[in-house]
């Protein structure tokens, strides 16, 4: 436990590295810009001008919210059937929502 703000660091730096090399200045410029571990409280890189996409960033994180749904379940019931419901049904959720996403992108489109 206590190696792990180390080894989380050391792969940062890591990733960090290989970013750079492999976008060059356009990375570096963003590191600059944006804070490695902490938020900030004002924006320091100007917005996109684009609209967030709701229903392709819910549909990124359905396997992750249905398992979070189903330990949450277990842990307040402490009934097995809960894990596994959870445990099932995310995979199905994410390829459900998979299929909304790419009905939504096509009518975008």
């Amino acid at each position: 436990m206590i190696g792990t703000p180390f080894f989380c660091y050391r792969l940062i730096a890591r990733e960090e590295a290989a970013l750079a090399a492999e976008q060059g200045e356009r990375y570096r410029a963003f590191m600059k810009a944006v804070p490695r571990l902490w938020p900030s409280i004002r924006a320091r890189i100007p917005a996109g001008g684009s609209k967030p996409d709701w229903i392709s960033g819910l549909a990124a994180e359905a396997f992750f919210m249905s398992f979070a749904f189903g330990i949450t379940a277990f842990a307040i019931t402490i009934h097995e059937r809960w894990f596994y419901v959870g445990l099932l049904a995310s995979p199905l959720l994410s390829w459900l929502a998979d299929l909304a996403t790419r009905k939504h992108r096509k009518a975008s489109s």
